[in-house]
C-alpha cells in the first residue's frame, strides 16, 4: 500500500527501532490500519470530510472573533495555527491541555505580527461564547428533562 506502517519494509525497520514492549502495539495497529483501508473506505472518507469541515468551521469562527475585536488576520494562518493548537493540547502537560492552547496561540499569532492583547481578547471571547452555549444547552436539557418527568 505504500504506507510506512503497512509496508513490510517499514514495519521491519520500526520493529528494530522500537523497544520490545511497543512492538506488539505496532503490529496490532498495522493490522487494524490495513483492515480499515481494505474494508472501511467510506467511513474513512466520511471521517476525513467531517474532520476537515470541523476544522474549517473552527477556523472561520476564530477569524470572525478576530474581526469582532477589530483585527483582520489571514484565514490560512487561523487554520494553520488552530491545527497546531489542537496538536499541542494532546501533549499531556496539563489536564485536558488547559492553558496550552491559548499560550501556543498567543505565541504563534505574535510570530505573524498580531498583538498578544488582541489574541488574548479573541480567546476570552471564544471562552465566553463556549461557556454561553454550554449554559444554554444545560438549561435546554434541564427543561426537556422536567417536561419528560411530568
Amino acid at each position: 500500500t505504500g504506507q510506512l506502517l503497512t509496508s513490510t519494509l517499514g514495519q521491519k525497520l520500526l520493529m528494530k527501532l522500537l523497544p520490545q514492549k511497543y512492538q506488539e502495539i505496532l503490529v496490532d495497529f498495522s493490522s487494524t490500519w490495513s483492515e480499515y483501508l481494505r474494508n472501511h473506505k467510506r467511513e474513512l472518507l466520511a471521517n476525513i470530510i467531517l474532520t476537515i469541515g470541523r476544522m474549517g468551521i473552527i477556523a472561520l469562527s476564530a477569524y470572525y472573533m478576530f474581526l469582532a475585536v477589530g483585527t483582520a488576520v489571514d484565514l490560512k494562518w487561523v487554520f494553520l495555527i488552530g491545527g497546531t493548537e489542537t496538536v499541542m493540547t494532546m501533549i499531556p502537560f496539563t489536564i485536558n491541555g488547559l492553558g496550552i492552547k491559548q499560550s501556543v496561540g498567543v505565541y504563534l499569532y505574535h510570530l505573524i505580527g498580531m498583538d498578544p492583547a488582541v489574541t488574548a481578547a479573541r480567546y476570552v471571547l471564544g471562552l465566553v461564547i463556549q461557556y454561553g452555549f454550554g449554559l444554554i444547552s444545560l438549561l435546554f436539557v434541564r427543561e426537556k428533562k422536567d417536561e419528560a418527568l411530568t
